[in-house]
């Protein structure tokens, strides 16, 4: 399964810190009212990136984009293989 979720803020992540790294558990969100939770696995593969990025490009990269946080915090979310629960 493919995700694509608008975001604002980076707080919307609950993050764990091991061995120095901040992890990406759970990604948190409000859709129509409803209070919504999708699961992150390691082998998940999740996209962050400022503006649009679509599905002709995103299939030919090889690593997950990493963070980068002197851009603005409005981007999108794309996940692969994420559970929502």
């Amino acid at each position: 399964m493919q995700l694509l979720i608008s975001a604002a803020l980076l707080k919307m992540f609950k993050w764990d810190e091991a061995n120095h790294k901040l992890t990406a558990k759970t990604i948190q969100y409000v859709k129509d009212g409803k209070k919504c939770t999708v699961l992150l696995n390691p082998q998940d593969l999740l996209f962050i990136q400022n503006g649009s990025m679509t599905d002709s490009y995103t299939r030919f990269l090889k690593e997950p984009a990493k963070f980068d946080f002197s851009q603005q915090k409005s981007f999108q979310v794309w996940g692969q293989t994420c559970r929502k629960t």
